[in-house]
């Protein structure tokens, strides 16, 4: 993903989506710092300030470009201001048409997790299936990804949390079969 943000980033920054999904920001924040001027660095900046609640900081990241290469500016800002909701749920749709049919599935739980942070709870749902559908295993973050919070008791979050587990558990046993257990 970092890849299709920013081609010139050093990957070892990746690293920080992991701890972002954790809520380990600070973590997060020393594996961004050796490229914190990259597209995906300050993309992944704006994500924890949203997280830890720092709208401020959030929207002043956004408003410089933040998220630009995601194609989430205008929802974040529709949001950010509190625009109608006919607003925010347009500029969702336009969020999600941008990554529905890429082929990495990986940003489509991101795109899953940002819908969720601004009550986009259909649209949410839908981009979190889609990476599950396209191979991503999204049991980590549908477990610690505070945004996901309101959805944890709808039954249609429950049934895909349950097919997420049972897709890393058939990812596991096909690795130890393969002589790869960790």
């Amino acid at each position: 993903m970092a890849a299709a943000i920013d081609a010139k980033y050093d990957l070892i920054g990746t690293c920080a989506i992991t701890f972002i999904e954790l809520n380990r920001f600070e973590r997060a924040r020393w594996f961004l710092e050796p490229n914190k001027e990259s597209e995906f660095a300050k993309s992944s900046y704006a994500d924890i300030a949203l997280r830890e609640n720092r709208v401020d900081l959030a929207r002043t990241l956004i408003e410089k470009g933040a998220y630009e290469s995601m194609g989430s500016t205008a929802y974040f800002l529709a949001l950010l201001r509190k625009a109608p909701r006919s607003e925010i749920h347009r500029a969702a749709e336009e969020y999600v048409a941008r990554w529905r049919e890429d082929s990495d599935s990986e940003p489509k739980l991101y795109v899953g997790i940002d819908l969720a942070y601004g009550g986009e709870n259909e649209l949410s749902l839908s981009m979190l299936r889609r990476a599950l559908e396209d191979g991503y295993i999204i049991c980590s973050a549908m477990d610690h990804a505070s945004a996901l919070d309101p959805l944890r008791a709808n039954p249609e979050f429950i049934a895909l949390r349950g097919q997420a587990i049972e897709r890393q558990k058939s990812f596991l046993a096909h690795r130890a079969e393969r002589g790869r257990v960790s």
